[in-house]
């Protein structure tokens, strides 16, 4: 498809805004990274030095449901992204520099087959994964221990043996 030299500006532009706007997304899923590990953290180690409180059962959902509710954004984020890209590559189709022949060097094409990229993309899954399987097993450590600490569960296990 030809296209004339405006449309080819817009096209740049656009481009430029797209790029400009998966780099924010990118910086998105950091975030919610880090803040979903940060909070996360941070309850835990409020509870570590906390006496056991029955109210407590509660507090023990909230790590897991902060991770998935950024896991939720950061799922949003990725779609954003994934959207943006399908557009780049039919910017990259229309001016031309996606043809296998000249290499793909529009970065999208090149990224889409990428193993570098979906390597990545099954790191950030396993990220996602041990944060939330983490937090469930922090908790029922917690539950576990409190309780037996708190109920001096010991020494009634004791006195059956």
């Amino acid at each position: 498809m030809a296209i004339n030299e405006t449309q080819k500006q817009f096209l740049m532009a656009e481009y430029v805004q797209l790029r400009n706007e998966i780099t924010l997304c990118l910086q998105g899923i950091e975030n919610t990274e880090r803040y979903a590990l940060v909070f996360s953290g941070a309850i835990w180690a409020w509870l570590a030095t906390q006496k056991w409180n029955i109210a407590f059962f509660i507090v023990l959902l909230i790590p897991t449901l902060i991770t998935r509710l950024f896991k939720i954004k950061r799922s949003a984020l990725g779609s954003s992204i994934n959207l943006m890209a399908t557009y780049i590559q039919r910017i990259e189709d229309t001016i031309g520099v996606s043809d296998k022949k000249a290499g793909n060097l529009g970065w999208e094409h090149r990224n889409q087959d990428s193993e570098e990229a979906h390597a990545f993309r099954k790191w950030r899954k396993l990220y996602w994964k041990l944060l939330e399987w983490g937090n469930i097993i922090i908790g029922l450590i917690y539950l576990v221990t409190s309780l037996v600490i708190e109920y001096n569960l010991f020494n009634l296990l004791k006195s059956f043996f």
